[in-house]
């Protein structure tokens, strides 16, 4: 009983610890690649990697508390690592990196459909699937009668976010894509009534749509 009880203490200690090493992995990794995308969009924005170590670890240890060291852990972590770099470039530019967006979407398909099977749950593969395909859909149709639209990286954007978070629930990742809507309408009003913009003004979309994503995530009321 003594040796058991050992075990499941370091496999206790062991958990969180990997959280915050594969966190600080993604911020440093995604601090290099911000840099080095702001650089080749001309912009003179700055990526130090303080802020983004300290964020990755902060992510990598609540996305172990939330799915363990498994393949869906592994892929929000690449999530994550896309939503560090997108929320400062597109701050920076209004532009996200399409080869981002993709990476973390092939990866993230991959790492999803082998726990789906390996979990004997194959139709969580078709539901993840269709929530990306119905977003993307849903937010093409809203970019051509917007006036003044979504960008093709946001619905990209969306589309990976969408696939990610069915892999919980569908009814998940119809309250993340919400949220975010929520979020942003709110924070433009704001900046409206405030005068500092207009409402012709162009909003970077990305921020809060991955924002609301880790919210659905990590907040129990929220994506439970």
């Amino acid at each position: 009983h003594t040796r058991l009880r050992t075990v499941t203490g370091v496999q206790t200690c062991a958990l969180p610890i990997s959280g915050i090493l594969v966190g600080a992995l993604i911020g440093t990794s995604s601090a290099r690649r911000t840099r080095r995308v702001l650089r080749e969009m001309g912009s003179i924005a700055r990526a130090p990697r303080l802020p983004f170590v300290l964020v990755g670890i902060a992510l990598g240890a609540a996305l172990v508390d939330r799915f363990g060291a498994g393949l869906q852990f592994l892929a929000f972590c690449g999530l994550a690592s896309m939503g560090l770099e997108h929320i400062v470039v597109d701050r920076a530019t209004h532009r996200l990196a399409r080869a981002t967006t993709m990476r973390a979407g092939f990866f993230g398909f991959v790492l999803l459909s082998i726990d789906a099977l390996s979990d004997a749950r194959p139709g969580r593969i078709a539901v993840m699937v269709g929530a990306s395909l119905l977003t993307a859909l849903a937010l093409t149709v809203l970019s051509a009668v917007s006036r003044n639209g979504l960008g093709r990286g946001d619905v990209r954007l969306a589309s990976v976010l969408a696939l990610h978070l069915a892999s919980i629930g569908a009814l998940v990742a119809l309250r993340g894509i919400a949220l975010s809507f929520i979020v942003g309408g709110v924070v433009a009003v704001v900046l409206v009534l405030s005068r500092r913009a207009t409402r012709s003004s162009t909003f970077a979309f990305g921020p809060y749509l991955i924002v609301a994503t880790f919210a659905v995530v990590l907040i129990p009321a929220f994506g439970r």
